[in-house]
């Protein structure tokens, strides 16, 4: 994970003790193992080996508040959405998972208080999914594998539309996946959509009705055959 990390983010190693890698993994154990503020996981860490996790020389107070919040900058410079994606599917492949079949939905998150101005999300009256109407949500996005591996995580604005966030997933799906991967997962839809075809089409080309004459269905001869 932090290889990939540094890998993704933009930044200088002669300006840098830590890498941003180093510091989101900082954020992340933190995270599985407490979850303190933001501001004391420079403590968290005064307890704990910090050089068998970080290498040597590495001290807590390198975890320190705005070097972390430096990290979190890099991170949204690279687009958090696809830094997640490129991660998950290493994992996958690490595991020897295919990318054949993925699950989307959309959930809402309702938030209190005014928010004003923001620029990149919009939070304003929407579907509800929590049956709170009177308060504005925020959509989070999620595709996850059969195995129950989110692949692909992203926050929408609060009023897309489940029929919005399908073309989106499908786009942003395709900026993230390889050529491959691409072309491994629409060779499994291809399948079942073929079938479909087949079942459609040879109960028509069997009429000898005039209803026969209303459908012109075409399709090419290895589809058919």
């Amino acid at each position: 994970m932090e290889q990939t990390l540094n890998e993704l983010l933009a930044w200088d190693p002669k300006r840098c003790k830590l890498s941003p890698g180093a510091r989101i993994k900082a954020l992340i154990l933190n995270v599985l193992g407490g979850k303190d503020p933001f501001f004391h996981v420079e403590r968290f860490y005064r307890d704990q080996d910090v050089e068998l996790l970080f290498g040597a020389g590495v001290i807590a107070d390198d975890l320190n508040d705005d070097a972390l919040a430096h990290a979190l900058d890099k991170l949204h410079e690279a687009t958090p959405w696809k830094v997640y994606s490129a991660l998950a599917i290493r994992a996958m492949r690490k595991l020897g998972l295919p990318i054949g079949a993925l699950h989307n939905d959309t959930t809402s998150v309702s938030l209190y208080g005014a928010y004003e101005g923001e620029a990149d999300l919009h939070i304003v009256h929407g579907h509800s999914k929590d049956h709170r109407p009177d308060l504005k949500p925020i959509m989070l996005g999620l595709a996850v594998s059969p195995e129950r591996i989110p692949v692909l995580a992203s926050v929408e604005n609060g009023n897309t539309s489940d029929k919005t966030w399908n073309y989106t997933f499908i786009r942003k799906l395709r900026q993230t996946l390889s050529q491959e991967d691409w072309q491994q997962l629409l060779d499994f839809f291809a399948l079942p959509c073929l079938n479909i075809l087949r079942a459609l089409y040879y109960p028509l080309a069997q009429m000898e009705t005039p209803i026969r004459s209303q459908y012109r269905v075409h399709l090419p001869h290895h589809i058919v055959a």
